[in-house]
């Protein structure tokens, strides 16, 4: 592959998107950390859960692509799904993943009931 685009004059092109981190470092986090330590000792590992969601942009164009000349940037398509997962610290209770989105039946999943491809949801307000 790396051959063939330098015999061909192409390079990968990147784009880049905000991003940022949170500071672990500062003194206000390791605090807030401290307490939630404490916190945790008084239950049992099986009794502590966290759920984490993220987003799934199946409209999303790729960041990284191949090209001979560099191309113009556009506005990206950031149509979302928002999926939940959630489990215990040890691992030992999974529960299924939920999917939070505006439609109820989602063109994603052509056009059917959310709760037919065996996925719970919730139906929340499109942001406009």
């Amino acid at each position: 592959m790396n051959a063939f685009c330098k015999r061909n004059a192409f390079r990968a092109w990147t784009s880049h998107e905000e991003s940022g981190d949170a500071n672990v470092e500062s003194e206000k986090m390791q605090a807030a950390l401290a307490i939630l330590t404490e916190e945790f000792k008084q239950y049992d590992l099986n009794d502590v859960f966290n759920m984490n969601e993220t987003a799934l942009m199946y409209n999303m164009p790729p960041r990284t692509t191949i090209v001979k000349e560099r191309i113009e940037g556009r506005k990206k398509n950031k149509t979302r799904l928002t999926i939940a997962f959630t489990c215990n610290v040890t691992g030992t209770e999974r529960f299924v993943p939920f999917f939070i989105d505006h439609a109820n039946k989602p063109r994603c999943f052509n056009k059917k009931l959310v709760k037919s491809w065996g996925f719970s949801t919730v139906i929340t307000k499109r942001h406009e």
